[in-house]
């Protein structure tokens, strides 16, 4: 649904460096030295570019085993572990604050594909179900959980059609969870009979009802009044594709706009696809393609449009990117984007919202166990890119408003990292279970 929707071993005491923005996927590169008791800590200080973390002094987050990804909010790390248990971590402790299950858990195997993101009051989840009755749709869930109680306080079940003989996360079923100024924002993807069919669903985050549903793929920031609605447009490109085109949709009502025309001189801009890298201060960032070439290599022109958030004007003038080996982007900081390339899942490359140029390019991730990790995605927070430089043999901060590396150290492969710390996983010596840890941020 992306396609259309628009993812070493410790040796000294200090290392500069880690980890990265939650939500990618990681693996560890190799076994770690549990530290045992670190020594006592009074107190911890945030960093708004932490470069280097404490590592030999790492906080084992107890209950969390067999993860490789999640999500830093403040000093707590929220996950969902291979025997689908959400959890809330205070990382200064190691000790559970938020611990519940997803409905209907039988084996390890069973809830798959899980999605996740909190705001200040909650925990939400979604997970997809492939061991439910082949003869059914792959059932999802979404749960609302309570941070301060650990309740679940509300389940939902979207509507699916596709069977579960196909199990790859994200190719014929996805979803995402948005909060937003009204509720949280859940955008489904399927495809069925070899077509792309996407709906959206705004839920109220207290009870789980359903304030409105329509068969766009919406896209939003967790604040302002407006997001973008991605549908199918009238007419069909000339190579006979379906275009996409993009409307306004008040989020409060489900109230959909006419077509935009995103700034674009002939009025509606449609587009092969639109993929939402972030917001810019209030803009929503809107990424237009259009392929070029053999869709093999998923080459494309793209095209950079920014809408208000707020009035629902658009904000800018459309800007060309100078490249069309791009794939997945993400907004770094108010005026950068890192995108992944579409020839090279290894490598980042920094593009200028002002005029589309590429002004730098690294490596970000080494290959895992012989392969490269095509899916990962750039660990980014606050304009940093925390990565792995497998010529090296190194990880590295980048700040991306430059593209210069500020700082190099060997370092297990982080997961997440905010301004209090980064959490990796890995396993200790004698054991082969994945654990995490977290290292507080010193520099």
């Amino acid at each position: 649904m992306k396609r259309r929707i628009a993812a070493g071993v410790v040796a000294a005491a200090t290392f500069a460096l880690l980890a990265a923005t939650a939500g990618c996927d990681v693996a560890p590169p190799g076994s770690y030295s549990d530290p045992g008791t670190p020594t006592p800590t009074p107190t911890w200080t945030t960093y708004a570019h932490p470069t280097a973390f404490d590592v030999p002094n790492a906080k084992l987050l107890k209950p969390v085993t067999g993860v490789s990804r999640g999500l830093l909010d403040g000093y707590f790390f929220y996950t969902v572990d291979e025997g689908a248990m959400i959890w809330g971590v205070d990382v200064r402790t190691g000790d559970p604050v938020v611990s519940a299950s997803l409905a209907g858990y039988e084996g390890a195997s069973q809830w798959l594909c899980w999605q996740q993101t909190t705001d200040a009051e909650r925990v939400y989840a979604a997970a997809a179900n492939y061991d439910a009755d082949p003869e059914q749709p792959v059932p999802v869930q979404v749960v609302g959980v309570d941070k301060a109680t650990s309740d679940v306080l509300w389940i939902y079940n979207p509507p699916t059609a596709v069977r579960p003989e196909a199990t790859e996360c994200g190719v014929s079923l996805g979803y995402t969870l948005t909060p937003t100024s009204v509720g949280l924002l859940l955008t489904v993807g399927q495809v069925i009979d070899d077509k792309p069919h996407e709906y959206s669903t705004m839920l109220d985050p207290v009870t789980g009802d359903v304030l409105w549903q329509n068969s766009t793929a919406v896209v939003a920031g967790r604040t302002g009044k407006y997001g973008v609605a991605v549908s199918p447009a009238t007419h069909s490109s000339p190579s006979g594709y379906s275009m996409l085109q993009a409307r306004l949709i008040d989020l409060a009502t489900g109230e959909l706009g006419a077509p935009m025309g995103l700034g674009a001189t002939n009025g509606e801009q449609d587009a092969d696809s639109f993929e939402l890298a972030g917001m810019s201060g209030d803009n929503l960032v809107l990424l237009g393609r259009i392929a070029t070439g053999d869709p093999v290599k998923m080459q494309a022109k793209t095209t950079i449009y920014q809408v208000s958030s707020a009035t629902g004007e658009v904000a800018a003038k459309p800007v060309a990117v100078a490249s069309t080996d791009l794939l997945a982007c993400q907004m770094a900081d108010a005026d950068r984007l890192v995108c992944t390339l579409a020839s090279d899942g290894t490598t980042a490359v920094g593009v200028s919202l002002k005029d589309g140029a590429i002004t730098w390019q690294h490596r970000f991730v080494a290959a895992v166990d012989g392969e490269v990790a095509g899916t990962t995605q750039p660990l980014l927070f606050n304009g940093y890119l925390y990565g792995t430089d497998p010529a090296i043999n190194q990880s590295f901060v980048l700040d991306t408003a430059t593209g210069k590396v500020v700082t190099t150290a060997t370092y297990l492969q982080p997961m997440a990292v905010n301004e209090t710390g980064m959490v990796f996983a890995g396993i200790s010596k004698g054991e082969t279970i994945l654990r995490c840890w977290w290292a507080p941020a010193v520099g």
